[in-house]
């Protein structure tokens, strides 16, 4: 999945579209893989770091990436990435971030609005079409038309 998503993300770039990152049915990041770690250390390692890269990246894309957080956001499992942290400092005040980072505080959809992690909160049915009317409305700085491109790739089923 992560190459798919990669491929995707080359692809925006190249257009210079604004992206939008949703998940599957109610979860958003279901964390880890489990079946991949089960396969052994090259195929956990590959996957581990390919999503730490992943989460370096988004950061420094060069236009606007959107977060259609659908449901459950995260569960790592493990220490937090460096990725994880700098987007938490940038994000989040010094009470809120040492309550992510370093006390793995549990988050609400509420509370994550006050502490910074979201920003708005729909209903679950309207996530994708609210995400697609802040892409058009940022498509416009940055693309010579307001045109919204939507890219998506297929994740394989297991």
């Amino acid at each position: 999945m992560l190459k798919q998503l990669n491929a995707t993300l080359d692809i925006a770039k190249k257009q210079n579209v604004v992206v939008i990152l949703t998940g599957k049915n109610d979860v958003f990041s279901a964390g880890i893989d489990l079946n991949i770690l089960k396969k052994g250390i090259v195929d956990a390692l590959y996957m581990i770091s390919g999503g730490f890269k992943l989460a370096a990246r988004l950061p420094a894309f060069p236009t606007p990436v959107i977060i259609a957080c659908n449901g459950h956001a995260m569960a790592i499992g493990l220490t937090v990435p460096k990725a994880g942290i700098e987007i938490c400092y940038q994000l989040l005040t010094l009470v809120n971030f040492t309550k992510a980072v370093l006390l793995a505080e549990y988050y609400t959809p509420n509370n994550a609005i006050e502490s910074g992690f979201l920003d708005k909160i729909v209903p679950y049915e309207k996530v994708l079409n609210e995400a697609k009317k802040l892409a058009l409305a940022y498509s416009i700085f940055y693309s010579k038309t307001s045109k919204l491109s939507i890219l998506s790739f297929a994740v394989p089923s297991s």
